[in-house]
């Protein structure tokens, strides 16, 4: 099963992951539409917690659950698109599309990750 290790996977840079993440002194740290953002994981657990924070200036913490669980040979990935309080009909659906786009390039990055 993928572990918290598995953060690597991010690198490759789902759309709205927000974007391909790198790392610095602070942490992770994206390029997004709306300027550079932190990216704060959760503590490295044996449970697959993935959760995370995306820190944008001057905005609030967008709490991002997600949960990646062994499931036989494979993995679940669990992703729980939360609205923002400022997300309007229309913006949380484009989120929405954006997290379903990510959720299948993740998937073909499991896929196609070895076994082990």
């Amino acid at each position: 099963m993928p572990s918290h290790g598995d953060r690597k996977i991010f690198r490759a840079g789902p759309p709205a992951c927000p974007r391909p993440l790198h790392e610095s002194d602070d942490g992770w740290v994206a390029d997004t539409p709306a300027g550079e953002a932190l990216v704060l994981f959760t503590p490295a657990n044996d449970f697959g917690i993935l959760d995370h924070r995306v820190r944008l200036a001057g905005r609030p913490d967008i709490y991002i659950p997600l949960r990646m669980i062994e499931h036989g040979a494979g993995t679940e990935v669990i992703f729980t698109l939360l609205r923002q309080p400022d997300m309007d009909d229309a913006a949380f659906e484009a989120d929405a599309q954006a997290v379903t786009a990510d959720l299948r390039t993740l998937k073909a990055l499991l896929e196609a990750a070895p076994a082990g």
